[in-house]
């Protein structure tokens, strides 16, 4: 992301509106390796998924279905 990395976006993030946060799913696809970052993604209560990259379709898919 060109102005803020996903972390700072999730501090900004928190701090919207309960009602604006309950109508949204955050997911995060990476390609990190980092597995302090990792951990810390997932870990997060807003984080629903964090898919690596690159995205495999059918883990999207199977995502998806249990919305």
């Amino acid at each position: 992301m060109p102005d803020m990395n996903g972390f700072e976006f999730l501090d900004y993030y928190q701090r919207l509106p309960k009602s604006f946060i309950d109508r949204c799913i955050v997911t995060i696809l990476s390609s990190t390796l980092d597995f302090g970052d990792i951990k810390k993604a997932e870990a997060n209560t807003y984080v629903a998924k964090m898919f690596m990259k690159p995205l495999n379709p059918k883990e999207l898919s199977d995502f998806l279905h249990l919305l």
